[in-house]
């Protein structure tokens, strides 16, 4: 009888945590935008490890990997910033495409993903919220 408790309760899961809830919160948050093609993001450098971009979703700005590493990502953090290299207190409007998955920042923040096909064109992008 003590070994079926012990084999018993050996399967039973571990409770969430607090990391378990925030990635299933960020990929619900993904899905939910999946359909969207115009993302409205912000510079926002912090000294703590974690991307320097935001993107604003059902009015929060979140943590966020842009992509590619290359261009447009790069023309579009020369638009957010001043001569001197200073993000500027700006946004803009992009095309691209939310990932369903989250990944991990250097200091373990769970961040979104948002593959970015370029700035949006006058009316090319519908308005963002």
């Amino acid at each position: 009888m003590l070994v079926l408790t012990v084999l018993a309760t050996g399967c039973a899961s571990a409770p969430k945590t607090q990391a378990d809830r925030l990635r299933e919160m960020l990929e619900v948050l993904a899905e939910s935008h999946q359909r969207d093609s115009a993302f409205l993001v912000r510079l926002n450098p912090v000294p703590c490890g974690c991307p320097e971009w935001e993107v604003h979703l059902e009015g929060r700005w979140h943590r966020a990997f842009l992509e590619p590493s290359g261009d447009p990502v790069e023309a579009i953090r020369k638009e957010l910033q001043d001569p001197d290299g200073r993000a500027l207190p700006r946004t803009i409007r992009v095309l691209g495409k939310l990932s369903t998955g989250v990944r991990m920042s250097d200091n373990r923040t769970q961040c979104l993903v948002l593959k970015v096909f370029g700035p949006c064109q006058d009316e090319e992008c519908e308005p963002v919220p």
